[in-house]
């Protein structure tokens, strides 16, 4: 619509041009906006609208270059300085933000909107207290701002207190009954608290009132996911993607979806657009360095620069403002030693620390845990009584987790998640103990310069052969670095189940990542070999149908009959899981990433274990097992000898037979479960890196 001058005036205009931009015609509004600046170049609501409608279309530049004039004409209204604000946060600027926000809050400071603007960015940041003290004011100012009211619930969710967000959630629906977030969110905390099905209804409750509503389709797939139902879940997220092309989560899911499925390549291109989409993302590019590292195309070197990749983009900006350490040099004084996890609970990682928990001597060393756990159980509860300070970090930003090791004068801080879930990398970014040191939870480098050292032993890491695809340097511990404990009420062992089934059972319970094209190749070869065996596998995956077949596809290219596999998912019980292994005669280990606790439980079980060795540490996991109970003889140097030792075990009942009755009592007596000898080795690896730290002449910068 052009304007006539001569018909209407500027306030005429701009009336018809809000009516545009009020029903989305943006180019008519846009068009009319500029047509008032040709009477009036200097129009401050025009020049702000105009900015508006660039914020609108993601152009925040323009958009504040408009803002910026608007406020050059007239500097007194909030709304300028707001909206200015809302640009600076959509270019990730949170200082300028939070500076707009500050100035409109001066001009009005009870302006509700402008403070839930400002917890948003307080959010953004990671400072979650500052944004629920923004969210409370706004909710004191406009007691009906459900908007409000929900970001205080999901800042209640981030730092853990799931009662206080359902509460909001709930009070939220409240006020606006129609409000397909609050059902989203609600449907969230429902799922944490082990509600499913509740949970389910509430997605399906967002979807009814807003059926594009991307979020509550990605939850809804990972209802699914949960369920092992995974080509429903992938369904959902392709849906949710259908919708939001660049939504971050759905990609990233859809990631780990392909990982467990063993899809390698599709999880790559899942976790490189989900970076793609938000640079920012650090845990989906955590997420594409563990997948790399099952890629058996990838090799060390380029793993290690990959790594270092991630240092760079997302945690080197912090090495330049570390604070000097003022921690007292004295080397043979009792030490704090800080380990940080979100798996203190039943997880492989609990499984291995807590007898190292358990044995260590309190008198020269406090023992302070950080537990990023969002859903505590058992282990949990059995963790926390044996540390002598317990931290809850779920939902403190790693700035605040920082202060408060520096608070508790840390003086090693272990790190046992490397790029795995919920990892809190970019706390030891900011270096906050004087000493770092990367252990167990990860099997190659972190890539940070602020980790000093890596945990490990001769037989995972030997002298001379790994050290070059590290960022840290290596300490090796005496002996095992690794210590193995049993399930409190584990089954017997079983008879021989081949002297039953008159048939020789391989088996592999191990994460469908380590599955590649080329292990079920070798491992075809195998069956080949003894025609009469059959395999069994067990992993989470294989709960899927469209896994199930892809997997039974794979052996079938290599002339395998399906009939001679057996695919089982996974367990909700650890008893039940291990006894599983009550069918099964051998076990085949995966490469080159071998089985870490799967060859664990296949050992204690009275099951030998095959593997090939390799030159890093996640192709050297089998070795270290297979030496600790003196089997050397399972170890293949080649893939030629890994047939060969496979077949002729399965040919010699009378030697598994033995097998059978000796491992678990090898196993007890072993270093691998020798908790106390295994703790006090470590200890005086912490003593020795203390007593390097303490003459070191660079120890004070």
């Amino acid at each position: 619509m052009g304007m006539d001058s001569a018909a209407l005036n500027v306030a005429q205009a701009l009336e018809i041009a809000l009516e545009h931009h009020r029903n989305d015609r943006l180019n008519e509004a846009e068009k009319m906006y500029r047509e008032i600046l040709q009477v009036q170049p200097k129009h401050p609501d025009a020049l702000h609208l105009l900015g508006v409608i660039r914020y609108q279309r993601n152009e925040y530049e323009t958009a504040i270059d408009f803002f910026k004039q608007a406020i050059a004409v007239n500097a007194t209204i909030p709304d300028f300085h707001r909206h200015c604000g809302l640009a600076w946060h959509g270019l990730r600027n949170f200082e300028r933000a939070i500076e707009c926000y500050r100035k409109a809050l001066k001009l009005n400071p009870k302006y509700a909107e402008t403070h839930n603007n400002l917890g948003h960015t307080y959010r953004d940041l990671g400072k979650l207290d500052e944004a629920r003290a923004c969210y409370e004011k706004a909710i004191r100012l406009k007691p009906d701002s459900y908007q409000a009211i929900n970001n205080l619930g999901n800042i209640h969710q981030f730092q853990g207190r799931l009662e206080k967000a359902a509460e909001c959630y709930q009070k939220a629906l409240l006020i606006e009954p129609n409000f397909a977030e609050g059902y989203n969110n609600l449907g969230n905390i429902l799922l944490y608290q082990g509600k499913p099905n509740e949970a389910l209804e509430h997605y399906q409750k967002a979807l009814k009132i807003h059926p594009n509503y991307p979020e509550a389709l990605l939850n809804i797939g990972t209802r699914y996911k949960d369920r092992g139902q995974l080509a429903e879940a992938i369904h959902y997220y392709k849906k949710s993607l259908e919708l939001h092309p660049r939504f971050v989560g759905a990609h990233s899911n859809l990631g780990e979806i392909f990982k467990e499925q063993g899809r390698l390549p599709e999880a790559i291109e899942s976790f490189e657009r989900a970076m793609e989409c938000d640079p920012s993302f650090h845990q989906a590019h955590s997420n594409l360095l563990f997948v790399l590292g099952h890629h058996p195309g990838v090799p060390p070197e380029a793993l290690l620069k990959e790594h270092i990749g991630w240092a760079r983009q997302h945690a080197d900006k912090f090495t330049t403002s570390i604070p000097p350490h003022r921690n007292d040099a004295h080397p043979n004084r009792c030490l704090r030693i800080g380990y940080i996890s979100a798996d203190f609970r039943k997880h492989v990682v609990a499984s291995n620390l807590e007898p190292i928990l358990a044995a260590h001597n309190h008198q020269d060393f406090k023992i302070y845990c950080y537990s990023n756990v969002l859903n505590p159980d058992d282990v949990t509860a059995s963790m926390q009584k044996l540390a002598d300070r317990w931290r809850s970090i779920v939902g403190m930003s790693d700035d605040k987790v920082a202060a408060l090791i520096r608070e508790d004068k840390i003086d090693i801080l272990i790190e046992l998640a490397g790029h795995t879930a919920n990892n809190r990398l970019l706390v030891f970014a900011r270096k906050p103990a004087p000493v770092q040191v990367s252990y167990l939870g990860y099997t190659a480098t972190t890539g940070l310069s602020t980790i000093d050292y890596r945990l490990t032993d001769e037989f995972g890491d030997p002298s001379g052969i790994t050290e070059c695809f590290y960022t840290e340097k290596m300490k090796r511990v005496p002996g095992s670095a690794i210590c193995y404990q049993p399930l409190t009420e584990s089954p017997p062992v079983s008879e021989l189940p081949a002297l039953a089934n008159n048939h020789v059972t391989f088996g592999s319970f191990n994460n469908l990542t380590k599955i590649t094209p080329d292990v079920v190749a070798l491992w075809a070869q195998v069956l080949q070999i003894v025609p009469t065996a059959k395999l069994l596998m067990k992993s989470k995956g294989l709960n899927d149908e469209m896994t199930r077949r892809i997997f039974l596809a794979m052996f079938e290219h290599h002339g395998i009959d399906p009939s001679r596999l057996t695919l089982i998912g996974w367990e909700a019980s650890l008893r039940q899981h291990v006894e599983v292994y009550h069918r099964v005669d051998v076990a085949l280990d995966p490469f080159p990433f071998n089985g870490g606790i799967t060859s664990f439980e296949a050992l204690w079980m009275g099951v030998p274990v095959v593997t090939l060795e390799g030159k890093t540490f996640v192709s050297r996991m089998g070795v270290r097992l297979l030496e600790g109970v003196k089997f050397g003889d399972l170890i293949a140097k080649t893939s030629a000898d890994y047939v060969r030792i496979a077949s002729e075990l399965a040919k010699n009942l009378s030697r598994l037979q033995q097998l059978r009755l000796e491992l678990r009592d090898r196993m007890q007596h072993s270093p691998l479960m020798d908790g106390a000898q295994i703790t006090r080795n470590i200890e005086m690896v912490y003593r020795d890196i203390w007593t390097q730290w303490c003459g070191s002449p660079s120890r004070s910068t």
